[in-house]
Protein backbone atom coordinates (compact mmCIF):
# COMPACT_ATOMS: atom_id res chain seq x y z
CA UNK A 1 0.00 0.00 0.00
CA UNK A 2 1.18 3.69 -0.76
CA UNK A 3 2.37 5.66 2.07
CA UNK A 4 -0.13 8.89 0.08
CA UNK A 5 -2.69 6.84 0.64
CA UNK A 6 -3.33 6.78 4.28
CA UNK A 7 -5.99 7.97 6.50
CA UNK A 8 -5.06 11.07 7.98
CA UNK A 9 -7.81 11.56 10.53
CA UNK A 10 -6.14 9.55 13.47
CA UNK A 11 -3.34 12.04 13.14
CA UNK A 12 -5.28 14.81 13.72
CA UNK A 13 -7.40 13.43 16.94
CA UNK A 14 -3.26 12.62 18.07
CA UNK A 15 -2.24 16.61 17.38
CA UNK A 16 -5.38 17.34 18.90
CA UNK A 17 -5.11 15.98 22.10
CA UNK A 18 -1.64 16.83 22.32
CA UNK A 19 -2.40 20.02 22.16
CA UNK A 20 -5.52 20.28 24.39
CA UNK A 21 -2.77 18.72 27.01
CA UNK A 22 -0.67 21.52 26.46
CA UNK A 23 -2.79 24.35 26.74
CA UNK A 24 -4.05 22.90 30.16
CA UNK A 25 -0.44 22.56 31.28
CA UNK A 26 0.39 26.17 30.47
CA UNK A 27 -3.12 27.10 31.93
CA UNK A 28 -2.08 25.62 35.52
CA UNK A 29 1.20 27.06 35.67
CA UNK A 30 -0.18 30.29 34.77
CA UNK A 31 -2.73 30.10 37.54
CA UNK A 32 -0.29 28.65 39.77
CA UNK A 33 1.88 31.69 39.11
CA UNK A 34 -1.03 34.25 39.81
CA UNK A 35 -1.74 32.32 43.02
CA UNK A 36 1.98 32.83 43.99
CA UNK A 37 2.01 36.31 43.48
CA UNK A 38 -0.44 37.17 45.38
CA UNK A 39 0.87 34.61 48.12
CA UNK A 40 4.32 36.49 47.92
CA UNK A 41 1.98 40.17 48.62
CA UNK A 42 0.34 38.43 51.14
CA UNK A 43 3.39 36.97 53.05
CA UNK A 44 5.31 40.50 52.87
CA UNK A 45 2.29 42.74 54.10
CA UNK A 46 2.92 40.37 56.73
CA UNK A 47 6.51 41.10 57.21
CA UNK A 48 5.63 44.70 57.11
CA UNK A 49 3.40 43.94 60.38
CA UNK A 50 6.12 41.92 62.06
CA UNK A 51 8.19 44.72 61.30
CA UNK A 52 5.85 47.71 62.93
CA UNK A 53 5.10 45.39 66.09
CA UNK A 54 8.37 45.36 66.57
CA UNK A 55 8.71 49.32 66.14
CA UNK A 56 5.51 49.92 68.14
CA UNK A 57 7.51 48.04 71.04
CA UNK A 58 10.20 49.92 70.56
CA UNK A 59 8.86 53.38 70.87
CA UNK A 60 6.91 52.07 74.48
CA UNK A 61 10.11 50.08 75.53
CA UNK A 62 13.60 50.13 76.19
CA UNK A 63 14.05 46.40 76.76
CA UNK A 64 15.16 44.42 74.31
CA UNK A 65 14.10 41.11 75.30
CA UNK A 66 10.70 42.96 74.67
CA UNK A 67 10.65 43.81 71.44
CA UNK A 68 12.50 40.53 70.20
CA UNK A 69 9.14 38.92 71.73
CA UNK A 70 6.92 41.25 70.23
CA UNK A 71 8.37 40.37 67.02
CA UNK A 72 8.44 36.69 67.36
CA UNK A 73 4.92 36.77 68.50
CA UNK A 74 4.01 38.57 65.52
CA UNK A 75 6.03 36.59 63.31
CA UNK A 76 4.16 33.46 64.40
CA UNK A 77 0.74 34.68 64.29
CA UNK A 78 1.36 35.84 60.71
CA UNK A 79 3.07 32.02 59.71
CA UNK A 80 6.63 33.37 58.86
CA UNK A 81 10.37 32.36 60.61
CA UNK A 82 12.55 35.46 61.55
CA UNK A 83 15.50 34.70 60.43
CA UNK A 84 17.26 38.40 62.15
CA UNK A 85 15.58 41.63 63.33
CA UNK A 86 18.18 44.48 63.55
CA UNK A 87 17.96 48.28 64.45
CA UNK A 88 17.54 51.17 62.44
CA UNK A 89 17.96 54.71 62.61
CA UNK A 90 15.13 57.31 61.54
CA UNK A 91 16.89 57.00 58.00
CA UNK A 92 16.72 52.87 57.97
CA UNK A 93 20.46 52.62 58.49
CA UNK A 94 21.69 49.77 59.99
CA UNK A 95 22.73 50.29 63.48
CA UNK A 96 24.69 46.96 63.92
CA UNK A 97 22.80 45.75 66.63
CA UNK A 98 20.35 42.93 66.51
CA UNK A 99 17.10 42.67 68.73
CA UNK A 100 16.46 40.32 71.05
CA UNK A 101 18.71 37.32 72.49
CA UNK A 102 21.63 37.03 69.68
CA UNK A 103 23.57 39.64 71.30
CA UNK A 104 21.35 40.88 74.00
CA UNK A 105 21.74 44.32 73.70
CA UNK A 106 20.99 47.13 74.90
CA UNK A 107 18.67 49.41 72.94
CA UNK A 108 20.77 51.35 70.82
CA UNK A 109 19.97 55.09 71.99
CA UNK A 110 19.71 55.67 67.69
CA UNK A 111 17.31 53.51 67.50
CA UNK A 112 14.17 54.72 65.67
CA UNK A 113 12.54 51.50 63.91
CA UNK A 114 13.36 47.84 63.54
CA UNK A 115 14.06 45.93 60.51
CA UNK A 116 13.41 42.31 60.15
CA UNK A 117 14.71 39.14 57.85
CA UNK A 118 12.26 36.20 57.54
CA UNK A 119 11.46 33.78 55.34
CA UNK A 120 8.65 31.95 54.58
CA UNK A 121 6.75 28.75 52.48
CA UNK A 122 4.91 30.16 49.28
CA UNK A 123 2.81 27.62 47.70
CA UNK A 124 1.22 28.00 44.88
CA UNK A 125 -1.37 24.42 43.34
CA UNK A 126 2.18 23.09 42.10
CA UNK A 127 2.62 21.10 45.41
CA UNK A 128 -0.74 19.22 45.24
CA UNK A 129 0.27 17.41 42.07
CA UNK A 130 4.31 17.07 43.55
CA UNK A 131 6.12 20.39 42.84
CA UNK A 132 7.77 22.01 45.90
CA UNK A 133 6.63 25.36 47.71
CA UNK A 134 8.67 28.45 46.58
CA UNK A 135 10.57 29.87 49.87
CA UNK A 136 10.42 33.22 50.02
CA UNK A 137 12.97 35.49 51.48
CA UNK A 138 11.38 38.74 52.96
CA UNK A 139 12.53 42.43 54.20
CA UNK A 140 10.69 45.12 56.16
CA UNK A 141 11.45 47.86 58.10
CA UNK A 142 9.16 49.92 60.21
CA UNK A 143 9.78 53.00 61.86
CA UNK A 144 8.67 54.03 66.13
CA UNK A 145 5.87 56.29 66.40
CA UNK A 146 6.44 57.64 69.64
CA UNK A 147 2.52 58.06 70.96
Amino acid sequence: MDRSNRDPRGQLLAMVSFTLLVCIGVAGMLVDHAVTRARAGEAQEAALAVASAGATELATSADDLTIWRAVMQAAADRGIEIIRAEYTTARGEHLGAVVGPVDATVVPARAAGIHVFATTRVAGILPIVGGPPSEMHLKATALAVQP
